[in-house]
């Protein structure tokens, strides 16, 4: 039965009759997805044509991707890992680079390798080296992954900066509270201030003038 089923994996493995694929998935343009690890489905396409390549079989479904800071991951698991002689992927235009093997499983005949993508929403492209030693096989492949990111989360907008007011030069006078150390209340030391004070602006500097109106109970006062 072992046999048998080798061989149904090579018929299919050389096998040049095309399937129809879906329409790609993809993102709009700059969104960033959330930290973690998502699922992330996939298809393996011919290169110089939307249709299912040959060695989308050969990969487990779905993917995984990992997201940290930004960086996108891609973690997958070779079927018949024994017949890949390499799977490159490309790194930057023209550039192809070898996945990184995390983990192999001789008996299972299986590999864990992960590679990095810029956008897991663009297709990515690469490069495979498949040798059948038992039919005298031996072929290089161009492929295309289409990604579908449709279910993972966006990284949530970060939060807009303060918007810090200048106060033009000049004397002012302005209201204020004085409030308990650790409550938004009312201190008990308020009622020993005058409820308005100076506010002198000069060149970026500001100094403020309080009126403390029992000077003999106040015998200190300090700010930081």
């Amino acid at each position: 039965m072992k046999k048998i089923f080798s061989f149904l994996l090579i018929a299919l493995l050389v096998m040049t009759t095309a399937l129809p694929v879906a329409t790609p998935v993809s993102a709009q343009e700059n969104e960033v997805y959330a930290d973690g690890e998502h699922v992330l489905p996939f298809e393996v396409l011919q290169a110089d044509k939307d249709e299912i390549s040959v060695a989308d079989g050969y990969l487990d479904k779905p993917a995984t991707l990992i997201v940290e800071n930004g960086e996108y991951t891609v973690r997958t698991t070779l079927k018949n890992d024994s017949w890949w002689q390499y799977f490159k992927t490309e790194t930057t235009p023209g550039t192809f680079t070898d996945v990184t093997v995390i983990s192999e499983d001789q008996a299972a005949d299986t590999s864990v390798v992960q590679f990095k993508v810029q956008d897991p929403a663009e297709i990515l492209n690469a490069k495979i080296h498949v040798i059948v030693a038992m039919i005298n096989y031996d072929n290089h492949y161009d492929i295309r992954f289409s990604f579908d990111t449709s279910n993972i989360p966006l990284a949530p907008e970060p939060e807009p900066e303060p918007e810090i007011l200048a106060i033009e030069d000049g004397d002012y006078t302005i209201d204020f509270e004085a409030l308990h150390a650790s409550e938004d209340k009312a201190s008990g030391m308020a009622r020993y201030l005058e409820k308005q004070a100076s506010l002198s602006v000069k060149g970026g500097k500001t100094h403020l003038t309080l009126t403390i109106n029992d000077h003999k109970t106040v015998t200190g006062f300090q700010v930081e």
